[in-house]
C-alpha cells in the first residue's frame, strides 16, 4: 500500500489556511460561556452469551441487530445502514455500534456522576429484559473476553469497511483495535482557548497514570494478558501513520490551529464525495489541497484521528479501559475534578517540565513495571498520592476509597 505522505510545505498552500480555520471553528464550537463544569460519558459494553461469554454476533434473528430493533420503539430517533439499525437516541443518550457490534452508550452532558449512574441505569432498564430474553448480557473490560477477532464480522457500516480495508495492511493491532476493544471514555468542557491547551497538556500527561488505574484486560485473543496498558499497545501497533501524541505538544504557540495541522498530516481512510463516505489513504493535507472542506468534512477529519487526547467539540481521554458504569464513575469523577481550574493549575506546575517523549516513555515503563514504575522523574506512587491528595477531600468517599484499593491490586 503506497501512502501519500509528502510534506506539507511541498504542496499547493491556496485552500490549507481556509482548511485548518474550518477546523478551528469546529474545535471552537466547544467553547462554553458558563463556568459550569460539565462531563460526558461513553462506555462501550460487549454483548456475550451468558452461558460461554462469546460474543453475539450483529447478523442473525437472535443477533446485535435484532436487540436494537427491539429497543427501537423506545426511541424518538435512529440511524439506519440500508437495513440495518445501528443508532438510536432520545434526549439523555444515544446508543451506537462500534466495529466489532460492542454495544456504546453515549450520555449527554451532566453535572454530576448521580446524573449520569441515573440515565445509564434507565438505559439498562430496557436493554436487560431484552437480553434475559436471549439468555445474553452485557460485559465491560478492555477486550474481548472469549473470541478471536479473526472469529468476528465486521459491523455493515461503509465507514468501518473502510478502516478495516486501512488496518489489514498497516499494523499487526488494527483489526484488534476495532473489534475486539472497548473503553470508557469521558469528555471534558473547556472555556475558551487558553483553558483548552491547558486541559489537554494535563490530559495527556495524566493518561498513563489513569490509565494504569483503569487497567481492566485480563484478556487478549483468548489468552491470558500479562502486560498493563495492553489498550496503549493495541492502538500503538493499529497504524504506523496515526501518532497518539501531538509532536507539538508543549510548544509555546500550541493551541487549536496547531491541533487542526495535525489533524490534516495522516491518510484519511473516510471522506466525503457530496453526501456519501468515499475510501482514500491520501493525507487530509493532500486531499484537501485544492478543495475548501466544509463543516460536515471538518467534523470527519476531527473524528477520525486517535490520539490518547482527542479534541471535537469537547475534549475526549479515550485511554481507559471499559469497567462496570459503577467501576467507571470514580473515574468520570476524579476527571471532573481534575480538571477545574484550581486542580489544573497546580498539576501543571507539579508537572512542570514534561516532554511528549517523557509521557511516550512513561507508557512503556508502565506497560513493564506496573505501580512499581519510575516516570516523569518520580515514583508512580508518588505521582498517584499527589493526585489523590488534591480530590480526596471533594470525592465522594465511596468512589475514592475504590480508587485507592486499585491502586497495586492487580498482579501481572
Amino acid at each position: 500500500m503506497k501512502m501519500q505522505m509528502e510534506k506539507m510545505d511541498d504542496l499547493d498552500e491556496s485552500f490549507l489556511n481556509e482548511n485548518v480555520k474550518k477546523i478551528v471553528a469546529e474545535i471552537k464550537k466547544g467553547e462554553k460561556i458558563h463556568k459550569t463544569e460539565y462531563i460526558g460519558v461513553e462506555l462501550e459494553h460487549f454483548v456475550v452469551t451468558r452461558e460461554d461469554k462469546k460474543s453475539v454476533p450483529f447478523f442473525g434473528e437472535q443477533g446485535v441487530n435484532q436487540i436494537m430493533k427491539e429497543l427501537l420503539p423506545s426511541f424518538p430517533i435512529m440511524a439506519k445502514e440500508g437495513e440495518y439499525v445501528i443508532g438510536l437516541q432520545c434526549d439523555e443518550y444515544m446508543i451506537t455500534l462500534e466495529p466489532g457490534a460492542q454495544l456504546e452508550i453515549s450520555i449527554s452532558p451532566k453535572k454530576t456522576i448521580t446524573e449520569v449512574s441515573f440515565v445509564y441505569q434507565s438505559f439498562r432498564s430496557l436493554i436487560d429484559p431484552i437480553l434475559e430474553h436471549y439468555h445474553y448480557e452485557l460485559i465491560c473490560m478492555g477486550y474481548q473476553p472469549n473470541m478471536s477477532v479473526l472469529e468476528m464480522d465486521i459491523l455493515p457500516k461503509k465507514r468501518y469497511y473502510n478502516m478495516d480495508k486501512y488496518f489489514e495492511e498497516q499494523g499487526p493491532y488494527g483489526r484488534c483495535m476495532m473489534r475486539g476493544t472497548a473503553s470508557l471514555q469521558v469528555s471534558v468542557d473547556y472555556f475558551n482557548e487558553e483553558d483548552f491547551v491547558k486541559k489537554y497538556r494535563l490530559l495527556n500527561i495524566l493518561s498513563p497514570i489513569i490509565g494504569l488505574l483503569a487497567d481492566n484486560t485480563p484478556v487478549f485473543e483468548k489468552e491470558e494478558n500479562k502486560k498493563y496498558l495492553k489498550r496503549y499497545e493495541i492502538w500503538e501497533n493499529a497504524d504506523r501513520h496515526r501518532e497518539l501524541m501531538i509532536p507539538e505538544l508543549f510548544d509555546p504557540d500550541f493551541g487549536y490551529e496547531k491541533y487542526a495541522l495535525f489533524c490534516l498530516k495522516p491518510p484519511v481512510i473516510n471522506a466525503y464525495d457530496q453526501e456519501e463516505i468515499m475510501y482514500s489513504e491520501e493525507t487530509g493535507r493532500n486531499l484537501y489541497a485544492s478543495k475548501e472542506i466544509d463543516e460536515k468534512d471538518a467534523s470527519l477529519i476531527l473524528s477520525m484521528i486517535f490520539p490518547v487526547v482527542r479534541a471535537k467539540n469537547y475534549i475526549e481521554f479515550r485511554i481507559m479501559d471499559a469497567r462496570s458504569m459503577e467501576e467507571s464513575l470514580p473515574f468520570v469523577e476524579l476527571l471532573l475534578l481534575l480538571t477545574g481550574e484550581h486542580a489544573v493549575e497546580v498539576l501543571l506546575e507539579y508537572f512542570n517540565d514534561i516532554t511528549v517523549e517523557d509521557m511516550k516513555e512513561a507508557y512503556h515503563v508502565i506497560q513493564k513495571n506496573g505501580y512499581e514504575s519510575q516516570i516523569y522523574g518520580k515514583a508512580i506512587r508518588d505521582i498517584i498520592s499527589v493526585v489523590f491528595s488534591l480530590v480526596e477531600k471533594v470525592m465522594d468517599k465511596k468512589n475514592f476509597d475504590f480508587l485507592k484499593n486499585l491502586e497495586g491490586m492487580v498482579v501481572r
